[in-house]
């Protein structure tokens, strides 16, 4: 009995100075200026934050929202070299490079995006301007956020569900108008056979007539290739390098291809639509108006979670629109930096309601166009200004108005304004046209000779398809004072975000952190667990759905031979069973429900 008070006398302790510290984080505005710019508020802060453990630190935060909805949209852009390769550019040469290579957009500012840059590609998954799918993968640690041409935030995505298949999109070089959607049969292929086919230049003996493509944007990854650039001629002899060949017995497809538009090469999803944008992110920060635990907002560790840095953040308001934030560190009577809970409190306090952590440190940058000219913002820690993987750009289209499309049946109606005209792949029609259904179907609206509007209907739209994650194993041992769970599972699509266990009789809950893919780990101090102790799960999954688990802890002696008695091992409740060195317990855990 004196055991356990002195247990649930250290339990509350700990939960009275958790609580304790969770109190001390606060945020005092010293400065603010505000200005308008470009269809832009700029916020200037200068604030002292303290954090959980109690410690004051000078804070320099930038904040640009936007001014006018009906003039900005936003963009995700990379840095791609002649020759098609990525390349790392500080965010004044990335606005540079966007407008150079988009002349019907002007970039109004801007900040660093992608959590970091590990060669030779991003670490996370990035559909970047002109919904160009560049990676389709992010690191097990991370997650990246979908959002609309106009940066509303759509959903986070810790997986995209990539289908085995290619599709090629054509656009207009002048408009940028999708001008259709084809399925690609095959690579590298013998041609002469129904259907388009693409070849690569390791293909040999390329003789049949096909369209010759030169590449300007190109990924190679495991299962998953991306090209976009231009269609250039046509030909009957092999490729040379930084050439894709076309072949089709589609006459409508090839007579847009003689017309030499820009294409894209991707593979094929059901996750996002032509126009979305996506950007890989640490961590999920401030979710729904709440602050999180350490702990519980995952990304890098624990410790750069709650260690100070220069921060770069994007944020979202109660109406869903795009905030960037960056919060200047490693300058000593300047701005210190913020950990992640910190970062999080100065995003709810200027009346954000999700949040997540981009690249910080040396990459934290902010740029507004002004008189013309790119002008840094922000004080980087490092000079000259860290190169990095991508930017998030608020940008101004040459043209912007509504496009409202309806579907009754096949039947399309289009209300899109005056002066606009309207293609259906890549013919002119009125604002109501007939669509089959069995093929795919894309739709461009045109204002001015620019593109407002770009919409594919797919021949099939199928929901996404989920593999579910399945429990392999649960160990549980003491160690001292302390009990460790060790949950092992199978999630090939990386569904899991989040876990925590939950020891029913105290109420005691323990986040399950990450250790390698399929394996978390949660530890329970100064808690008696006894024979017959129920435990849950909970996780949280991807596509937003959350799962509970139970298990049920059982203790038998072990006799001297190393065998027990009274147990049966039926696999079908036999979860797992740990011998604990040097005692006489058995452990047993076994599975009880899964509660969805």
């Amino acid at each position: 009995m004196k055991k356990i008070l002195i247990g649930v006398f250290l339990i509350l302790s700990f939960m009275n100075n958790k609580i304790i510290a969770a109190n001390n984080l606060n945020y005092f505005e010293k400065t603010k200026e505000v200005r308008t710019i470009s269809h832009l508020s700029h916020q200037h802060i200068t604030a002292n934050m303290i954090n959980d453990k109690g410690g004051s630190s000078l804070q320099n935060i930038n904040i640009l929202r936007i001014q006018e909805e009906d003039q900005v949209e936003i963009a995700v852009w990379s840095y791609f070299t002649d020759f098609g390769s990525l390349l790392l550019k500080n965010v004044i040469d990335l606005a540079k490079d966007f407008e150079a290579k988009n002349p019907g957009y002007e970039v109004l500012a801007g900040v660093n995006a992608d959590y970091f840059f590990y060669p030779p590609n991003l670490v996370n998954a990035n559909l970047i301007f002109g919904s160009k799918l560049i990676k389709p993968y992010n690191h097990i640690k991370y997650l990246s956020v979908l959002m609309d041409k106009d940066g509303e935030f759509l959903k986070t995505i810790k997986q995209l569900k990539l289908a085995d298949s290619y599709s090629l999109y054509l656009y207009d070089e002048i408009t940028g108008a999708l001008l259709y959607k084809e399925a690609i049969i095959d690579f590298n292929k013998p041609a002469n056979r129904e259907g388009t086919y693409l070849y690569t230049p390791s293909f040999q003996g390329l003789s049949s007539k096909h369209f010759v493509g030169h590449v300007l944007m190109q990924s190679s990854l495991e299962n998953a290739n991306f090209y976009s650039g231009k269609i250039i001629k046509e030909s009957t002899t092999s490729l040379s390098n930084q050439q894709l060949g076309v072949y089709s017995t589609n006459m409508e497809l090839n007579t847009l291809l003689t017309k030499n538009p820009l294409f894209k090469i991707q593979k094929d999803t059901s996750d996002f639509e032509e126009g979305d944008q996506m950007v890989g992110v640490d961590s999920h920060v401030l979710r729904a108006g709440e602050l999180v635990d350490f702990s519980v907002i995952g990304g890098q560790d624990v410790n750069h979670n709650e260690s100070r840095h220069p921060r770069t953040a994007l944020g979202f308001d109660i109406n869903n629109k795009p905030v960037l934030i960056t919060v200047d560190g490693r300058q000593a009577g300047f701005s210190n930096g913020v950990d992640l809970r910190e970062l999080a409190l100065i995003m709810k306090e200027n009346n954000l309601y999700n949040g997540f952590n981009l690249d910080g440190g040396g990459s934290t940058q902010m740029i507004i166009k002004e008189d013309g000219v790119f002008k840094m913002i922000n004080r980087p820690s490092e000079s000259p200004y860290r190169a990095v993987g991508n930017a998030i750009f608020f940008i101004k289209p040459k043209v912007k108005e509504e496009v409202v499309v309806t579907k009754d049946e096949n039947i399309i109606n289009i209300n899109a304004g005056e002066n606009t005209t309207i293609f259906h792949n890549g013919k002119l029609v009125g604002n109501e046209f007939t669509i089959d259904e069995e093929v795919n179907n894309v739709i461009a609206v045109i204002k001015d000779n620019f593109a407002i509007f770009n919409k594919v209907i797919d021949k099939i739209k199928l929901p996404p398809v989920y593999n579910y994650p399945s429990f392999d194993r649960i160990d549980l041992k003491r160690d001292n004072n302390k009990w460790i769970v060790d949950v092992y599972y199978s999630d090939d699509d990386l569904m899991v975000d989040g876990m925590r266990i939950t020891h029913l009789i105290s109420g005691d809950k323990k986040v399950a952190l990450l250790k390698t893919k399929g394996h978390r780990q949660a530890i329970f101090e100064d808690l008696e667990i006894n024979d017959g102790d129920e435990f849950i799960i909970s996780y949280d999954l991807s596509n937003f759905e959350k799962k509970e688990y139970s298990f049920v802890f059982e203790e038998k002696i072990v006799k001297k031979t190393g065998c027990f008695a009274g147990i049966t091992a039926n696999p079908l409740f036999l979860t797992s069973i740990s011998i604990l060195l040097g005692s006489s317990v058995l452990v047993i855990l076994r599975k009880r429900k899964k509660i969805n």
